[in-house]
């Protein structure tokens, strides 16, 4: 005689721990946590704050301005664009070539930060930052965003996400319905490279995933509502479950463990408790202000700045998803966001820190000052040490960086930059970076004056990669960068996989050195 659902459902007494569901959920806190570091001293873990600045901003300008001959700046071709520029906010750089002293890099160079970071150079934000000059061989944005984000190039199956590995962490600590990580993104960007890559869970169980949020897209919380579903349609998606649940159970008794019906299991009472998140959501304004430029720059063949209200008004979806991230970190529960920034000024192409050309005005100076000092100056207002609303730098470690940076010369053909993946920077802030003196090395490698990333002193290895950024800030979060989901011996550099000077080799001269070398501990 068959059985309707109702009464299967009666008979089951449908819910995870009738079903033995659990067995195929994340690891209690009871079990062996994820990841876990092998016993030693590493960093107390700390959450991530993790800032992508889509399409390839230019560190030469922003957070990597070389010094010249005769302690001048080194503009790299840029210099009349540089200090045409005219600046309208209120606390902007006091002049258009404004810089500050941030330390001297491998190869001895004093590197200063740029007028567009002004924000940043807080002291008790600036003492707590560090750089890492890096290099790779990708200079698509196609091939090179993967690359950053997963430190896997396209194609690798094991390529996840920072997000991934948090989630599947904490997830085999304290199971429960609201994620541990987010990826935010403008609804104006494509899923594909960018989006997908941030929110890959490669070799991770599918509950690993980050939740995505698209700022700007008004259906959002709607469809977190679950308006369109009814008591009914659950009921049958639990009696779907507990049927494949059946399936799975050897000889009627215990399941199997099943990696696919986990993730499945989790993502469903995911959508279950949809409502829930949409709860604690309503406490951000999600409404996407705009916002006028900062800088302005004069139009092509002519000396005039132009005037502020002469340009347009954009939308500024960078303090949308720096509020929500703010939020999330401090009163949401998350450990791990990642902001995805396309900046409130574009290139006529449509891209943020994309800067090839424009024929109508000269954008690079101005496209990239209004997006970097956006950024900068939101991140400002978001950190304090006495505010519980705002980030702590102590429990917080904060990256900013991008795919690759701008060529060192200008590109005649286009007049602006072109990629240029063979030296670049990202910036570490907070965390376990230990707070600045004049003994500590700021600045993790160098970048030579053709623009190409260096080592560390009197040594000829490979420069670091995001490959070795990705594992420390792995390490950084209280996550073995050497779990089988993550990376292995022969993906970092020499620079990472050399024996320390205590005889550590193979992982455990790894996890060392991105501690003490990148990280600075």
């Amino acid at each position: 005689m068959s059985m309707n659902r109702r009464d299967f459902l009666r008979t089951t007494s449908v819910g995870a721990a009738a079903l033995g569901l659990e067995a195929m959920l994340p690891r209690s806190a009871k079990a062996q946590t994820w990841g876990e570091l092998p016993s030693g001293n590493w960093p107390v873990p700390v959450k991530v704050l993790e800032i992508f600045c889509y399409s390839g901003m230019s560190q030469w300008e922003t957070f990597w301005l070389m010094e010249g001959a005769g302690n001048t700046r080194n503009w790299l071709d840029f210099e009349t664009d540089v200090a045409n520029l005219s600046w309208h906010c209120t606390g902007g750089p006091a002049s258009s070539t404004d810089s500050k002293l941030f330390g001297s890099d491998a190869g001895g160079t004093n590197v200063y930060w740029g007028p567009a970071t002004t924000p940043l150079w807080r002291s008790d934000i600036f003492s707590r930052a560090r750089m890492l000059a890096m290099s790779h061989d990708q200079p698509a944005h196609a091939l090179a965003i993967p690359l950053t984000l997963t430190g896997h190039k396209l194609g690798n199956p094991r390529s996840a996400g920072l997000g991934a590995a948090v989630q599947h962490q904490q997830m085999s600590k304290a199971p429960r319905t609201l994620p541990y990580s987010y990826v935010i993104a403008p609804d104006d960007i494509a899923w594909e490279f960018t989006v997908g890559a941030a929110t890959a869970s490669g070799f991770h169980p599918g509950y690993a995933q980050p939740l995505v949020i698209r700022i700007g897209d008004p259906s959002f919380l709607a469809q977190l509502q679950r308006t369109q579903a009814t008591a009914a349609s659950d009921e049958l998606l639990r009696t779907y479950q507990a049927m494949e649940a059946d399936r799975l159970r050897y000889q009627g008794h215990d399941l199997v463990r099943s990696t696919g019906f986990s993730s499945y299991s989790g993502s469903l009472n995911s959508v279950f408790n949809a409502p829930s998140l949409y709860t604690q959501l309503q406490a951000v304004n999600l409404v996407v202000p705009p916002t006028l430029p900062c800088a302005s720059a004069p139009p092509i063949g002519s000396p005039v700045p132009t005037p502020s209200n002469a340009l347009p008004a954009s939308l500024n979806r960078a303090k949308t998803e720096l509020d929500l991230a703010t939020f999330l970190l401090t009163s949401g529960g998350a450990d791990y966001v990642c902001v995805i920034d396309r900046g409130p000024d574009r290139e006529s192409g449509g891209t943020p820190y994309d800067l090839h050309f424009d024929t109508d005005t000269d954008p690079f100076a101005r496209i990239l000052s209004n997006n970097v000092y956006n950024l900068c100056s939101l991140l400002a207002e978001r950190i304090a040490s006495n505010d519980p609303t705002r980030i702590n730098l102590d429990d917080t470690l904060i990256v900013i960086h991008s795919e690759f940076g701008r060529t060192p010369y200008r590109d005649m053909v286009p007049q602006g930059r072109n990629h240029w993946p063979y030296g670049y920077a990202a910036i570490l802030i907070g965390g376990p970076i230990p707070q600045a003196t004049q003994s500590t090395s700021v600045i993790v490698g160098g970048i030579d004056a053709q623009g190409h990333a260096l080592g560390l002193p009197g040594t000829t290895p490979k420069p670091y990669s995001p490959i070795d950024l990705r594992g420390a800030v792995m390490l950084a979060a209280g996550i073995d960068p050497m779990a089988q989901e993550n990376f292995g011996v022969g993906d970092f550099t020499p620079l990472i996989t050399a024996t320390t000077s205590t005889g550590k080799s193979g992982e455990d001269a790894i996890r060392e050195n991105l501690k003490t070398r990148i990280l600075g501990v």
